[in-house]
């Protein structure tokens, strides 16, 4: 005779209830983090032409008007960052200047910016 399995009834309060707040709020969550690792996706070959082209021009530091890129040798780790014009609102012309002492610095977020988190 084949033996009954034994079946064991949820513990009272280790089960909640549905909350539909809760259900909206992770499905939001799931969306924007799904959205994100699709960017991640994009970003990756993203980051590899752009630190293909550096090497191919034998760059590890370029200060744009907008941006400065930056690879730390070590890792093989491009860094871009905005600069002080581009937090303005100002650059983004695509003129050069040299790099300069120093510029590898974060640049100052403008008084009117969002802190950061």
């Amino acid at each position: 005779m084949a033996r009954r399995r034994a079946t064991q009834e949820p513990l009272a309060g280790t089960m909640d209830p549905a909350d539909e707040q809760l259900d909206k709020l992770a499905f939001a969550y799931v969306q924007v983090r799904d959205e994100r690792q699709a960017l991640t996706r994009e970003e990756v070959p993203a980051k590899e032409r752009l630190m293909s082209a550096m090497r191919d021009k034998g760059k590890t530091k370029y200060i744009g008007d907008a941006y400065t890129i930056e690879i730390k040798s070590t890792k093989e780790v491009v860094k871009v960052r905005a600069t002080k014009k581009r937090l303005r609102g100002e650059g983004g012309d695509g003129k050069q200047r040299a790099a300069e002492p120093g510029d590898g610095e974060r640049p100052e977020a403008p008084a009117d910016a969002p802190a950061a988190t």
